[in-house]
């Protein structure tokens, strides 16, 4: 959906023309004229709302009629009506806003008034139109911005966290996690942003593209729409063998739930090097649903790598799961190994330059971690613990205690964190390993790759004593935990 341009004069006073009385030089009695019922604090109103006037017309001469009134205001984005009584002496102006507005202004109603003698006379009045209370504007670039449920938002369409601006004539929600989370979106393209509203009380996660003249996704953007802090909760650790420190998310990217057992602690999934994300899972061995704006449901497209330069299509296609190439190896970046092998694909996330990279799918402020980061995980201070569900009163015991796994709690300098066993989608594209099943695994990628080129991911099985660091294929998708940049 386009955006539609707003022209307003930016006066910020809310002043009230006086009523302007016109008539006949030739009369003798007081003329015709309109009184506007006017707050002293002046009229004001915000995106989709409607302001109402009182209005009487005196002094209507003998022979008068019916008085016609109409109003129109100085803004086509505003749209103005006129209910009178039955003679038209008095009546209400109702001037309501768009269901978007863009930036603050002064909109100017003429009112006028006329006699079925000829006579006439005009008023104006004037209403400030004002932003949405939750009105939210983002200036860092990023690829994925936390932000409060019910916010309007306005955030830069740049090439990930560069001052490099996207190059897009729409924009347009491609999928959101929970029906109905977000209910508008507008692109501004002469100033290379995008506009976003959000539904009141609710959460969760939307994926946002921007488009060219041709339709091609040019670039694309995660809202984690959620009312957590990163900063609270965070997991703090320090290398006793390097004194480097750090904090690490209490949840996986795009989790708006740390409770273990919710489905909503499950983060979204993402292959590794990418910045865009898939669907969550469930707890019962299934992908949560994905919904486009008319409540449809999108599907993930899976499809063979088969291109040297395999980002640069990602871009264009943040819907399609890539599968690789040689049983997988070569993973989903490309199909020529010494793509794979050289720095450039090394440093996707910034594994090498430790870094955050244009593609890191983290929020402003965090990045993917690097594997030193999971040291905490075998630090002698660290004390990890399965955590289990507890069984209903009319349930059975399972023939394997596996499939009440719910995850690792992780208590480091006396705070805990939880890692759900979410599972994994291989390469190939299939689902597999989360919460309810035989053999559930906690996963979550780091930014770093190990000796052959495998992603170094934290992780465990139910046979694991605690979470470890080990290799996995980059065509996978696995969750990620942020840590502070």
């Amino acid at each position: 959906m386009k955006r539609t341009s707003i022209a307003c004069t930016f006066v910020f006073s809310c002043a009230v023309m006086a009523a302007v009385m016109v008539s006949s030089c030739k009369k003798e009695d007081a003329p015709l004229s309109i009184s506007l019922s006017i707050p002293a604090a002046g009229i004001s109103i915000s995106q989709g709302q409607t302001a109402d006037v009182q209005f009487t017309v005196d002094n209507i001469p003998e022979g008068g009629g019916n008085i016609e009134v109409s109003a129109e205001a100085d803004n086509d984005d505003f749209t103005v009506s006129v209910k009178s009584d039955g003679s038209g002496a008095s009546g209400t102006i109702s001037v309501q806003a768009p269901d978007l507005l863009y930036a603050p202004c002064n909109v100017n109603v003429r009112v006028q008034a006329t006699a079925a003698t000829g006579e006439a006379a005009s008023a104006s009045f004037t209403v400030a139109a004002v932003m949405y209370e939750g009105y939210v504007e983002l200036s860092s670039p990023s690829n994925c911005h936390i932000v409060e449920p019910g916010a309007f938002v306005k955030f830069p369409a740049s090439i990930g966290n560069t001052s490099e601006k996207a190059s897009f004539t729409t924009a347009e929600l491609l999928w959101q996690d929970n029906q109905g989370l977000v209910s508008a979106v507008n692109a501004s393209p002469d100033d290379g942003t995008v506009y976003v509203m959000l539904s009141p009380d609710k959460s969760g996660n939307a994926l946002i593209a921007v488009k060219d003249a041709d339709g091609t996704v040019t670039w694309s953007y995660h809202l984690w729409v959620t009312g957590f802090d990163p900063e609270t909760g965070a997991l703090e650790w320090t290398d006793g063998t390097t004194s480097e420190s750090y904090k690490i998310m209490d949840r996986n990217l795009g989790a708006v739930s740390t409770e273990p057992g919710d489905i909503l602690t499950n983060g979204l999934f993402y292959q590794w090097g990418r910045k865009d994300p898939f669907a969550a899972p469930d707890n019962e061995g299934d992908i949560r649903v994905l919904y486009d704006m008319a409540g449809n449901t999108v599907e993930k497209i899976i499809t063979q790598c088969a291109d040297v330069d395999n980002v640069t299509v990602s871009i264009a296609n943040p819907l399609t799961h890539y599968s690789g190439t040689s049983g997988g190896d070569w993973s989903w970046i490309t199909t020529e190994a010494s793509v794979l092998a050289s720095d450039a694909t090394k440093d996707l996330w910034g594994g090498i330059s430790g870094e955050k990279s244009k593609y890191d799918p983290c929020p402003e402020g965090w990045q993917v971690a690097t594997s030193d980061v999971f040291g905490f995980a075998s630090d002698e201070n660290t004390v990890s613990a399965k955590v289990y569900r507890e069984l209903g009163p009319d349930e059975e015991e399972p023939s394997s205690q596996n499939t009440l796994l719910l995850g690792w709690n992780i208590t480091v300098s006396g705070k805990d964190s939880f890692f759900p066993a979410q599972g994994e989608v291989q390469h190939g594209g299939s689902f597999g390993n989360g919460i309810g099943t035989n053999w559930p695994c906690t996963r979550s990628w780091s930014s770093s790759l190990d000796e052959y080129g495998r992603g170094l991911a934290l992780g465990a099985t139910p046979s694991s004593a605690a979470l470890s660091t080990s290799g996995m294929t980059l065509g996978y998708e696995l969750p990620v935990r942020c840590v502070k940049k």
